[in-house]
């Protein structure tokens, strides 16, 4: 039989998975640890995709807007875009899940 204690504990846990499930702002490395922990790598970019988190750490802000930014720049996507065909989300989706990858190297996140 579980302690009051145990209880307590696996209650505050589940509490924490919650709030991590609902966060939109990521702007420490704990909680990107934590984050990748609950949510995992592709609910993070599809997350992301949708502009429904967003991560300002020290060294770099990684949100919608700038993956936006860096894919709207680009004339090579432009090109693809204008005369082959290709698809602006395509290469936003690219651009994403490039930046999220980046960011588990350098801040050497276990999944």
């Amino acid at each position: 039989m579980e302690s009051q204690h145990d209880i307590r504990i696996e209650a505050l846990n589940d509490d924490f998975i919650e709030q991590y499930k609902k966060m939109t702002f990521v702007n420490n490395e704990h909680d990107l640890h934590c984050a990748f922990h609950v949510l995992g790598k592709d609910l993070i970019i599809a997350k992301l995709t949708f502009d429904s988190i967003g991560f300002y750490m020290d060294d770099r802000v990684l949100t919608l807007d700038g993956c936006e930014m860096t894919v709207a720049g680009n004339v090579g996507y432009a090109y693809n875009c204008m005369f082959n065909r290709g698809k602006a989300s395509d290469y936003l989706k690219e651009e994403i899940t490039k930046q999220v990858e980046q960011l588990i190297a350098d801040y050497e996140v276990k999944l």
